[in-house]
């Protein structure tokens, strides 16, 4: 997943690793995102059966408690 902002991305994406293909996220074949990464840390969803839209992906300053980073 590359998220709008980064890399001045106008729209968040999913970039399937196997294939290369670029999925928006409503129209992605996945249902939820059980961890996300970057160079920095790991976070885990903390309720993984979220569908996408529903899941807030401001990880990095998450401050209702659905993301737990892994290093401090």
């Amino acid at each position: 997943m590359i998220l709008k902002g980064d890399r001045e991305m106008p729209q968040s994406i999913f970039i399937e690793p196997t294939t290369g293909r670029v999925y928006e996220l409503d129209q992605s074949p996945y249902f939820a995102i059980e961890a996300i990464f970057n160079h920095q840390n790991f976070w885990i969803n903390m309720d993984p059966k979220r569908e996408i839209d529903m899941i807030n992906l401001d990880f990095r300053e998450d401050s209702t408690g659905e993301w737990e980073y892994v290093m401090i």
